[in-house]
């Protein structure tokens, strides 16, 4: 697999979907900023930029770690640690809160870790007993006190929310057909994808809801699934068509309306929080394309084949 690039995420900062982390074909995480030349920032896969830009979180060769590491480089911190399951990496998920205080992580073995960067601790919300089920994505409210995560296996997707504590009970929202959960801006609103017959790839899927009045809504003809949440009646997501491809597509979440803002695409990764600008895989390359000026040449980041990693809401 020589040249593989693993992209991961564009930040929400100021200089909008300008800051971006991406794991190179040699195991290195890299930064760049603009046009400038990439920096080597770590040694590890899947890193996530915190949304104010400034940290980094990633895991560690051979998946026994969460690491923490500034932007700009410098000394790295370990917030995570876990027990694997056989040979399979440990750490599979990590999602920041949109004040950039919290990084929650999930790992093999149903564990879900919760590190505070003001205090500059972790502690240990969740474990459950391996078994043919995992944590297949997990998501923190705004304020980083909820966390919503599906868990995935033969028998079972469904989607649950518990508070952000030790011990804490989680509530199943959506048994059997619930996965990819991104948090709104009002107070307890989740969208997530709404799977049909139980079936998480390549199925037609909705878009649904867990919020006061709201209710599913999608085309069938595709699959849809929640990127970002712009505001409370807006929402970025992807769809994907039998071709394997993804186009951009913006939703109004009052009235059920579902309309495609973007050409076909291999993976789109994220989208800036202005709603303007997405983090895609296109041609085979890393590419930043804006989606209010049709017919714009994509910025190629990253040359090389790219394998996706979405990063949830982030």
């Amino acid at each position: 697999m020589s040249g593989l690039t693993v992209v991961v995420l564009a930040v929400s900062s100021p200089a909008e979907a300008r800051q971006v982390v991406y794991e190179s074909s040699d195991g290195a995480i890299m930064a760049r900023t603009d046009d400038s030349p990439p920096r080597r920032l770590a040694s590890g896969v899947d890193p996530h930029v915190s949304p104010d830009g400034r940290r980094v979180a990633f895991v560690s060769r051979g998946g026994t770690q969460v690491r923490l590491v500034p932007y700009r480089g410098g000394k790295q911190r370990v917030i995570a640690r876990g027990h694997g399951v056989g040979s399979d990496p440990l750490f599979n998920r990590t999602t920041w809160s949109a004040d950039s205080r919290y990084v929650a992580t999930s790992a093999v073995g149903n564990q879900i870790t919760l590190y505070d960067t003001r205090v500059r601790r972790s502690s240990l919300l969740r474990r459950y007993r391996p078994s043919s089920n995992s944590i297949a994505g997990i998501a923190l409210s705004p304020a980083g006190t909820r966390i919503a995560f599906s868990t995935r296996g033969i028998d079972d997707s469904s989607l649950h929310v518990m508070d952000a504590k030790p011990g804490a009970h989680a509530t199943v929202v959506r048994r059997y057909d619930g996965a990819d959960p991104v948090w709104g801006h009002q107070a307890g609103c989740l969208a997530f994808t709404l799977l049909v017959g139980n079936r998480y790839e390549s199925f037609p899927s909705r878009i649904g809801f867990a919020c006061a009045g709201a209710r599913a809504f999608g085309d069938m003809t595709g699959s849809l699934r929640p990127v970002r949440w712009l505001s409370k009646t807006r929402m970025l997501g992807a769809q994907s068509s039998a071709g394997l491809q993804e186009r951009a597509v913006r939703v109004n979440t009052a009235t059920g309306q579902v309309v495609a803002i973007s050409e076909p695409v291999q993976r789109i990764f994220d989208f800036s929080r202005d709603g303007r600008t997405m983090l895609a895989r296109s041609n085979d390359s890393l590419t930043q394309i804006a989606l209010d000026s049709p017919g714009a040449i994509p910025a190629e980041i990253a040359p090389g084949p790219v394998v996706a990693s979405w990063t949830g809401s982030g």
